[in-house]
C-alpha cells in the first residue's frame, strides 16, 4: 500500500502540493500524466524517497512495487 497524507511540496516560493492526500491498495495500478511543470516527477521524487517533502509523510509498505521511467537517464 502507497500513501500520502498531508504532503506539501514547493519550490522557489512555487507549491506543488499543499495537504495532498491519496491510497493507493494493493492490487491497483495507476498512472499520472498531466503538463509539463505540474509536479509529476516531483511526486514520484517523493514516493521513490529521492527527496522529502515540506510537510506531511510518504508512507510505502516492503510489499508496493513501483515503476518509474525517469524522462533523462541518469
Amino acid at each position: 500500500m502507497l500513501t500520502l497524507r498531508n504532503v506539501t511540496k514547493s519550490f522557489n516560493n512555487r507549491v506543488l502540493f499543499s495537504n495532498a492526500s491519496m491510497t493507493i491498495n494493493h492490487g491497483e495500478r495507476v498512472a499520472l500524466v498531466g503538463p509539463n511543470g505540474a509536479g509529476k516527477s516531483t511526486l514520484f521524487s517523493l514516493i521513490l524517497k529521492k527527496d522529502t517533502p515540506d510537510s506531511g509523510e510518504v508512507v510505502r509498505d516492503e510489499w508496493t512495487t513501483v515503476g518509474y521511467l525517469p524522462q533523462e537517464s541518469e
